[in-house]
């Protein structure tokens, strides 16, 4: 008979106050444990509640700016000085550099609401000159700092927001319309839109060229062009025609600081690139992404986890639903334990998110239930492996591993002479699968005596694409790249349609053809039977007879396959199968998670081994694509027949 134990994370303060909600210990005395009868025991968590409340800060860093925007003036205006000057409104100050300034941060606090505003090198009738002070703009009502760097008729503003920490999706979109609004141009009297993201689903058009921090931009589900760099200045250095020098030893002129201690540097950068877009780009903004929880405790013996040995107890899945969260594990995995660690039991609950660490907020105390019984005899007795396909050591020995199909070297080599099973017991992974797969289109303009005139096509790239938004814009982006004269966009009913945008020569035939696949997703056939013919010198638009379906080749049943399982006939054909998972209604999750309620033992065929290899796959017997957001993590529990 299994017995109940309960553990608090805010009950004993004064035995252990460094506690907290996802690291903290209790006590029980021993003796308090004599109604579990057993001397050999194994465990498992069988519940948890764990307030998910968190805030995310996105930190405030001179070399890392949350928005740049580059603003270019008319070619006559590119009198570097003179549009420095014109910078300098009726409170505006020079701020000159000294012996004492060392750094750009010494003449540059971007924690202040001002305009710093720097002159680059520039050529005058003496040679290249020096300006040795930056004009500050001092504004009031404001929570954000701008560094402006002005060079010929380029102008380069580097964004710095104040409030830096969120507990909330409204708080932050209420922050960046404010700092967009609050935006001061000195040249052309560009005007800022009242409201940047509107309703939390668009953003607005912004007339110059943008580009927003990676963290940012995950954030507010942008899905435009990301652009890495080593160099802040790999960003603008096409654009920068004035002197770019790295060092000025014996100057201590602002420009130069600036190039040097913020430009140069080398570091990891990722930028969304939001060209100049007179359209609106729809988002999808989420505070915090779906995170995976790992709980470790010493209640546990120690297990295999990749080319490790870990104490990992438990995985489970935050899908953003509550605050707190209320998991109660099904079929729950058992460990060997023993009294003296359930008497000084340690847990620690670690959050795996795709990009860093999440920092949680006050809330309420974590509840864990474990579950205690008798264990079985030694010889018999089920153990458990964790597997993640982004071990670091596998990855060195197997360098070709991917999210849906790879190896990982264990710590040991594990040897088996009976008839061991190994099941499946819990999945996840990433739901970034590549929904376009080799679609393509192709245009032709052909003269009446079938002369062909012009002949395009392009590829589209495949992917995994959020919203039809999303896909048709990339398709529009296409169209613009090869010189294709057509307009693709969603009309009111949700159907998709395509136009020609020129004058069509009398007898000349237009043709459009997209790939089977393509034709089925947008709406022009009803299954994805052939390519589709569209003759626009017929007709100058087509409106889809079909509504899309954007999801068209996403698999439906994943296949899970493993090296050290026996053959059994899948499809007519003999496959290392370990488990067919059906996975019919997460197209809205950014995580996978199944959790299976009945373990399916499947007889090992390998009775040695040091590695296990796991391929993800689909109807066509091909490892499943997907983006590598997310690693995949399972478990596997190996036990007798």
């Amino acid at each position: 008979m299994s017995k109940n134990i309960f553990y608090i994370s805010n009950t004993q303060p004064e035995l252990f106050p460094q506690n907290s909600r996802t690291k903290f210990d209790q006590y029980i005395d021993i003796n308090e444990l004599d109604y579990i009868k057993y001397n050999d025991l194994e465990v498992a968590v069988k519940s948890i509640s764990f307030d998910t409340r968190q805030y995310v800060d996105i930190g405030l860093d001179i070399q890392q700016p949350h928005f740049m925007i580059m603003q270019t003036l008319d070619e006559e205006m590119s009198d570097t000085f003179k549009n420095f000057m014109e910078s300098k409104g009726l409170v505006g100050q020079e701020k000159y550099g000294t012996s004492e300034h060392k750094s750009i941060e010494d003449l540059i606090d971007i924690t202040q609401t001002k305009d710093f505003i720097l002159c680059n090198t520039y050529y005058s009738e003496k040679g290249s000159t020096e300006i040795n002070f930056i004009i500050e703009q001092r504004y009031a009502r404001r929570n954000f700092s701008n560094i402006i760097f002005i060079d010929g008729n380029k102008i380069f503003h580097h964004i710095y927001m104040h409030s830096t920490q969120f507990y909330f999706l409204d708080t932050f979109v209420k922050n960046i319309n404010q700092v967009m609004k609050d935006l001061v141009f000195y040249h052309n009297k560009v005007q800022p839109p009242r409201s940047f993201i509107i309703n939390k689903k668009v953003l607005y058009p912004f007339h110059l060229p943008m580009l927003i921090r990676y963290d940012i931009g995950i954030m507010l589900g942008l899905y435009t062009e990301t652009k890495s760099a080593t160099k802040l200045l790999h960003y603008f250095q096409d654009d920068l025609y004035g002197g770019i020098r790295k060092s000025f030893p014996r100057k201590q002129f602002p420009a130069n600081f600036f190039i040097r201690d913020v430009y140069l540097p080398e570091q990891d950068l990722i930028y969304f690139d939001l060209k100049k877009h007179n359209s609106s780009i729809k988002i999808a903004p989420l505070l915090f992404p779906t995170a995976i929880y790992e709980i470790r405790s010493n209640i546990s013996e120690w297990t295999i986890h990749n080319a490790k040995y870990d104490k990992l107890v438990g995985v489970f899945q935050d899908r953003q639903k509550k605050d707190v969260l209320s998991v109660e594990f099904q079929n729950p995995i058992f460990f060997k334990t023993r009294k003296e660690s359930l008497s000084n039991a340690k847990f620690d609950i670690e959050a795996l998110i795709p990009n860093g660490s999440p920092k949680f907020a006050i809330g309420s105390p974590t509840y864990i239930q474990l579950i205690v019984r008798e264990a079985p005899i030694e010889m018999k007795r089920p153990f458990n492996i964790f597997l993640d396909s982004s071990c670091s050591t596998s990855k060195e020995l197997y360098p070709q591993n991917t999210n849906t199909d790879f190896t990982i070297e264990l710590p040991e080599r594990l040897k088996f002479r009976l008839n061991w099973t190994v099941s499946l017991k819990t999945l996840f992974l990433s739901n970034k699968i590549h929904n376009i797969e080799d679609c393509f289109i192709t245009y032709e303009n052909i003269k009446e005596d079938w002369t062909v005139v012009t002949r395009k096509k392009f590829i589209l790239k495949n992917g995994h694409y959020n919203t039809l938004d999303q896909f048709l814009k990339k398709i529009q982006q296409g169209f613009r790249e090869n010189r294709m004269p057509f307009l693709i966009k969603e009309v009111n009913n949700g159907r998709v349609k395509i136009s020609y945008t020129k004058r069509i020569t009398k007898g000349y035939k237009v043709n459009f053809i997209m790939s089977k696949y393509l034709a089925s997703i947008l709406g022009y056939t009803s299954s994805p039977r052939r390519m589709q013919f569209l003759r626009f010198d017929q007709n100058h638009e087509y409106i889809a007879p079909h509504n899309p379906n954007l999801f068209l080749t996403y698999p439906r049943n994943l296949i899970i396959g493993c090296n050290l399982v026996q053959s059994t006939i899948f499809g007519g054909e003999p496959f290392q199968l370990l488990r067919l998972v059906t996975n019919s209604d997460h197209l809205d999750s950014d995580v996978l998670s199944f959790e299976f309620l009945q373990d399916e033992k499947v007889p090992l065929k390998i009775r040695e081994f040091k590695s296990i290899h796991i391929s993800i796959l689909d109807a066509t017997g091909s490892p499943v694509k997907s983006e590598f957001n997310f690693p995949t993590r399972l478990q596997l529990m190996f036990s007798l027949e």
